[in-house]
C-alpha cells in the first residue's frame, strides 16, 4: 500500500475548524463499530472553505507504539476521536518499507498553540 496525504478537517478544542494532511491509510482506519475512523474527524471536500491549520499550533496526537519499540504520533482530528477517548487502543501504521506495526496508544499531548512574539 502507498503511503498518501489526504486533506481531513481538523476541529481545534476551541471549535475552529481547519484543513489539514493525514496518512490515507491511518484516516481510513475504523472503530469497532465501523461507524467512525479512530482518528475522527471528516474528509474535507473542499466546502466551505477552510483555513490551513495555524502554524504556530499543535494538533492533539496520541503517541502509539508496538512491542518492538517502533514509536509515533497520531493526530487525532477531534476531541472525540476514539484514540482519543481511550474507546480505541490501537492503530496499524505503515513504515516507509512498507512494513505494517500494530501499534497501542502509550501517550497523549495536548493540543497547544504558541505564541508569536511580538
Amino acid at each position: 500500500m502507498a503511503n498518501t496525504i489526504q486533506a481531513v478537517v481538523y476541529t481545534s478544542n476551541a471549535g475552529h475548524n481547519y484543513v489539514t494532511g493525514l496518512n490515507s491509510e491511518v484516516f481510513a482506519q475504523q472503530n469497532a463499530g465501523g461507524t467512525a475512523p479512530k482518528v475522527g474527524g471528516a474528509d474535507y471536500t473542499g466546502t466551505p472553505r477552510l483555513d490551513e491549520l495555524p502554524r504556530n499550533m499543535r494538533p492533539r496526537q496520541v503517541q502509539v507504539a508496538d512491542a518492538g519499540g517502533y514509536t509515533r504520533y497520531v493526530v487525532c482530528l477531534t476531541q472525540t476521536a476514539p484514540l482519543w477517548t481511550g474507546a480505541e487502543t490501537t492503530v496499524d501504521i505503515e513504515d516507509s518499507d512498507g512494513v505494517s506495526h500494530t501499534c497501542t496508544v502509550v501517550g497523549d499531548l495536548g493540543e497547544k498553540q504558541r505564541r508569536r512574539r511580538p
